[in-house]
């Protein structure tokens, strides 16, 4: 009987101690597991972390008398350690003006790319993203995506410091993008 109640309280503090999160960006709220995302960085697969792990959402900003909607998706890798036993997280966001219901090119891109403690910034008039596919759920909380990107990107460095380009190049379907419930569409504004 002694075994059994120290089985069973050695289970529930197991429980209950799974059901802390980590505080990684990864494991957010908007934190999500759905549709298909590959890239690949200067001709080697960008590693996606536990089969296409994300957030997606479309980010409302307000500077002056200016309204700006962006769609900002970001991809996690895999988590390093550095010698001093930092951790950093492996990342690629991509980011655009948000166009309701538009596909083709789209207009402000830009991609970054977290890898090894270095940061690398995608070279403007050499990023590409091009919207295949754009569907909104009934009740416009959220969209369905497809894309097809590519560009050049520069490591983020000091002055002085020699700028290494490396090439990106990916797809993604069926991605699920959070969209703001305050923030109106065009067609939500005129109906």
């Amino acid at each position: 009987m002694n075994t059994l109640l120290k089985t069973l309280m050695l289970t529930a503090i197991l429980f209950f101690a799974g059901s802390f999160k980590s505080g990684t960006p990864g494991n957010t709220a908007n934190y999500k597991n759905d549709g298909y995302f590959m890239a690949s960085i200067d001709g080697r697969f960008f590693d996606s972390r536990s089969h296409d792990r994300y957030t997606a959402e479309v980010i409302h900003k307000t500077s002056g008398d200016k309204d700006e909607l962006s769609t900002d998706l970001t991809f996690y890798g895999n988590d390093y350690f550095d010698q001093s036993g930092n951790m950093f997280q492996e990342s690629l966001e991509l980011k655009y003006a948000f166009n309701e219901s538009a596909t083709g090119n789209v207009a402000s891109q830009k991609i970054v790319f977290q890898f090894n403690n270095q940061k690398f910034l995608s070279i403007p008039g050499e990023t590409r993203i091009h919207v295949t596919k754009m569907q909104f759920t009934a009740d416009k909380s959220a969209f369905v995506m497809s894309a097809d990107f590519e560009g050049k990107m520069l490591k983020w460095v000091g002055p002085g410091e020699d700028q290494s380009i490396i090439r990106v190049k990916g797809k993604m379907e069926n991605i699920h993008v959070s969209f703001p419930v305050p923030v109106k569409t065009k067609t939500q504004i005129a109906s």
